[in-house]
């Protein structure tokens, strides 16, 4: 069992986690959204061989999202999930297979965008930014945990054993009086649904954002948190354990 990184896991957390957060990205942040109004909408598509695809567009500052391969102006096409983790880390520099007028695109609107992602998305010290960056930043870093809990379940082998172990339902992880996000498990995979149910099986809710973003960083550990109160759970314990294990999984990958 692998108890570091594996290339497979953190290419399906940077495609499905981290590049589709840009959606929200662009809505939250007015540089993102610049960024994201070419003159002509651009549809870019990322896809790993024998792996995983992203097909992104990108018209009049809004960024959408879809998982696998469609129709597209730009292709970057990846041999290995090593090599893709490679153009998020910035030590590669892909080239496109189709689109190549484009790269104008892809190197200045493209990377830009995902350095302002790298800003929003990494350690915020206190009083490093204003009240409102903090906010924002942390619901778009609670929305890219919630996408890799999934991809951590599905796809890495400690979290596939610990998901192994858990029984169907959903859960709703949540900060007080900001976003939630509802996760299906089925069959002991799981899948972030899109709307949040009405009466979910376990409920797990971080009392502010700044617990949260303790959490995310590494300042404050799951089981303090549990025992002063700050995060608060509810339900079935046979979705709730192996949550909380799944959440340290997934700091592994991501901090």
């Amino acid at each position: 069992m692998n108890y570091g990184k594996d290339a497979r896991t953190l290419a399906h957390i940077n495609m499905y986690a981290m590049l589709s957060c840009m959606s929200e990205l662009c809505a939250i942040s007015p540089a993102a959204s610049v960024l994201a109004s070419p003159d002509k909408p651009v549809v870019l598509c990322l896809k790993i061989r024998r792996g995983p695809a992203l097909t992104m567009t990108f018209e009049r500052g809004i960024c959408k999202t879809y998982e696998g391969s469609y129709t597209h102006d730009i292709l970057l096409r990846f041999p290995s999930y090593e090599k893709f983790n490679g153009m998020l880390d910035k030590s590669r520099i892909p080239i496109p297979i189709k689109g190549f007028g484009k790269q104008a695109f892809l190197r200045r609107n493209f990377s830009l965008l995902s350095d302002i992602l790298g800003k929003y998305l990494g350690t915020v010290e206190t009083g490093q930014f204003n009240e409102a960056f903090f906010q924002d930043s942390t619901s778009l870093l609670f929305s890219v945990y919630a996408d890799a809990i999934a991809q951590v379940a599905n796809q890495d082998s400690i979290g596939r054993f610990t998901a192994s172990g858990m029984v169907d339902g959903t859960l709703v992880m949540s900060i007080q009086n900001g976003p939630k996000a509802a996760l299906q498990v089925a069959g002991h995979t799981i899948k972030r649904l899109s709307d949040i149910p009405d009466s979910p099986t376990a409920i797990v809710e971080f009392k502010s954002a700044r617990v949260a973003r303790d959490v995310f960083d590494g300042r404050q550990g799951i089981p303090v948190c549990l025992g002063t109160g700050l995060m608060e759970p509810g339900g079935h314990m046979g979705l709730l354990l192996p949550f909380y294990r799944l959440l340290e999984r997934v700091a592994v990958y991501l901090r």
